[in-house]
Order: C-alpha cells, then structure tokens, then sequence
C-alpha cells in the first residue's frame, strides 16, 4: 500500500512541475516578473510620467522577437519602424497585454507562449508541426511612439498625398524626357506614349519577324539619360513573338525587324513597367532596348 501511494505521489508532483513549468517564466532568466494571466515580463527603462496606449492607438516599436532563442524578426532590418494598432487581449498572457504595460519611451522584454501568439496574432490556421506547446517566444520591446487613430490616419493621408504629388511629378518629367528624346533624335513623328519607335541601326537581309514566329535576339537595354538597366547573354534568348511573355513594348518593336536587323526601339513606359516600375527600373521610366535579331524560327507546333 505505502508503495502504492508512493507512486501516486511521484506522479502528482511530476504532474504539477510540467504545469509550473508551462505557466512559469523561463528559469535561466531569472529577473523576470510574472503577470496573473502568465505574461513574463522584465523592464530596462520606465517612463511613468509618460502616456500609455489606449485601444486603437497605433504604436511606433523597435522591436526583435525570437523563438526560443532564435530571432525571427528584427525591425532593425526594415527602413521604417513598425507601427500595430493596439487592441485587447487575445489570449491570456499574449504580447498585447504587455504592450499595454508599456510607457511612450519604455523599454522591455516579454516572454509569452509560442503556439497561441503563432495562432491567434500571426493568424496561423494550425501550428501543428511548426511550434510546440513548450515553445516561448521573447519579445523585445522599445515603444517609439503612441499615436491616436485619428492622428495617425491623418499622417497617412498626407503621406498618400505627398506620394500622389511626387508621382505625378515624376509622370510629367518622364513625358517631357521622352518627347525630347524624340526631338534629338529627329524623330518627327507626333508624339504617342502607346507607340514604339523603332530607329534603325543595321539593315537585315532575312525574313520579318511576325507574330507567332520565334525570334533569337541580343540586346541591351538602357533609361533614357543612358545609364545601363541590363542585357541578354552572347548566345542570346529565344523571344516568342505576340505571346505577352516579354515586354509589350519589346514584344511589338520585334514585329517590326527582319533577321540580321539591329535597332533601337524607345519604349515609353506604358509599354515597359508603367507607373509601377520594379527592383530595378523607376517608376514611369522610358526605356530604349538595343536589339540585334540574330535568327528568326517558326514556332515549333509540337
């Protein structure tokens, strides 16, 4: 019987070591505190005579976070500073309640679960298979910031605003830059930003480019002020012409070259990456590709 009830308290106290051991704070960090709902918590700087968030006040954070002791996110990385909208709790002990601990200027360091941050802030449908009930994620936090909704929506309208203004700006410089282009180069043609012109640089003898033909092509390709934006290779690439898998703008100046041709072909920019750009090409940049059609194919119908 004595060893029987042996047992039964070996399993209970076992029992409740893994449950303190779930709710409790990391036992090599030692200065941390504990809220009642289990958020473990350690502060670095306090400011109490300064304002704390109100729920949807939008909030300014430098901010690292980490799984276990592995970083996953550093705003150190990013060219603006984090802003969330504070809003209540979703789960007992998350990083929401200890944002709402927080002064504007305070700095500090959360540690919360990792499997109900994962599924009800990240938004994950299941963290089956990617964080366990034992994981910990730890936060740390300097609040930059507090900003009022309307104060903070206000700033955005103007920041659309000035982006707005900026583009349009850009447009025009672009438009101008082209029909100058078109000028210097004695290209006499009305204007049209829906057209490409094609400026001839070396005859070709063998047969015009038509639309489901291949084409075996060199280029170059440059802005209009001449700074270089990149080039194909020496063999070459193999364009299908009229199947809207290159530029429009590209795409169309083929249709235009025999074998053995070489032209410029300006593109304005609706006919390239429009108002958008990418990586690499600004937004509402005009291009002007150098193009040498080494061979022209019939499309293989396989």
């Amino acid at each position: 019987m004595k060893k029987h009830y042996k047992g039964i308290y070996s399993l209970l106290m076992v029992t409740m070591f893994c449950l303190a051991w779930l709710v409790s704070c990391n036992p090599k960090a030692p200065a941390y505190q504990q809220t009642e709902d289990g958020l473990c918590y350690r502060f670095y700087d306090i400011h109490q005579d300064r304002n704390t968030p109100q729920l949807k006040d939008y909030l300014k954070l430098r901010m690292d976070y980490y799984l276990n002791d592995s970083l996953i996110y550093s705003s150190k990385e990013k060219s603006e500073f984090p802003r969330i909208q504070y809003q209540e709790s979703q789960f007992s002990g998350d990083i929401l309640s200890g944002l709402g601990m927080m002064h504007e200027g305070d700095s500090a360091s959360f540690i919360v679960r990792a499997d109900s941050t994962f599924y009800y802030l990240f938004s994950l449908d299941s963290v089956e298979g990617v964080v366990k009930s034992t994981d910990r994620m730890r936060f740390e936090i300097r609040l930059l910031e507090i900003q009022s909704e309307a104060l903070f929506r206000e700033e955005l309208q103007a920041m659309m605003d000035r982006r707005d203004q900026e583009m349009e700006a850009l447009k025009s410089r672009s438009e101008a830059e082209f029909n100058g282009y078109l000028v210097s180069h004695g290209i006499n043609e009305k204007p049209s930003l829906s057209t490409v012109y094609v400026i001839p640089m070396k005859s070709g003898s063998g047969p015009k480019i038509q639309k489901g033909m291949d084409a075996r092509i060199v280029y170059e390709v440059y802005a209009l002020d001449g700074t270089h934006i990149g080039s194909s290779d020496s063999l070459g690439m193999v364009v299908p012409v009229g199947d809207g898998t290159v530029l429009k703008g590209l795409d169309e100046g083929l249709s235009h070259l025999y074998q053995g041709e070489k032209a410029k072909l300006l593109v304005p920019y609706p006919l390239a990456f429009g108002e958008s750009g990418n990586d690499v090409v600004l937004p509402y940049a005009n291009l002007v590709f150098e193009v040498e059609v080494l061979e022209v194919m019939k499309r293989d119908s396989k």
